[in-house]
């Protein structure tokens, strides 16, 4: 479980990213109609990272081209990551669930797995996306993304229990997962009736 240090971190984390949103309303506020110039959302993008410890692939980037690396500073997060719609912790899952998605694994354990959890998000809820990918990415993006977060764990100190093994024949499981698809799926069981003649198993 997390640790009272990481608690403090996380809320100090927290309020120095506040401090930044809140920097960059009272700006756009302050132009009025106008957008804000290039180095304005340069300094607001840089704080943003660099409060989410998610700058380590910017200075590699820089080494490539000084001028990728600003716009990826200026644009993901002076005008993209600093908006205030979503709170911090949900916009740092869906970029982990959108680099899953896009297999992309390098990204996860030195940025925004980190900044996940810098943010204060739970460390349970990290597995818990892998759950999710089994069911809609399959196996391998479940195992590659599981690595990364065990080392990004592994890190800070961080120690979770592990889910237990199911030790029912799998029937309430089964009825479970039913009764959730006639409630939320437009077609109910019917997929899953199709399925089951052709593999029953599955």
């Amino acid at each position: 479980m997390k640790t009272k240090t990481q608690n403090t971190a996380s809320r100090r984390d927290f309020m120095k990213i506040t401090t930044v949103v809140t920097a960059g309303v009272a700006l756009t506020a302050a132009s009025g109609a106008q957008a804000q110039s290039a180095s304005v959302r340069y300094d607001i993008g840089l704080a943003l990272l660099n409060s989410l410890g998610g700058n380590t692939s910017l200075a590699t980037l820089a080494e490539i081209s000084p001028d990728v690396a600003g716009l990826y500073v200026e644009h993901v997060f002076g005008d993209v990551m600093v908006r205030d719609t979503l709170d911090p912790v949900t916009k740092e899952a869906i970029v982990i669930a959108s680099l899953m998605t896009a297999g992309n694994y390098t990204q996860l354990n030195n940025d925004h797995i980190n900044a996940f959890l810098n943010l204060g998000g739970e460390p349970e809820a990290l597995l818990e996306m892998c759950f999710i990918a089994i069911a809609v990415r399959g196996f391998p993006s479940t195992i590659n993304t599981t690595g990364k977060i065990r080392n990004a764990l592994k890190d800070r100190g961080i120690t979770i229990a592990p889910v237990p093994v199911a030790t029912d024949d799998g029937t309430e499981r089964y009825l479970m997962g039913a009764r959730y698809m006639i409630a939320n799926t437009e077609g109910g069981l019917a997929e899953l009736e199709g399925l089951t003649v052709k593999n029953q198993p599955l």
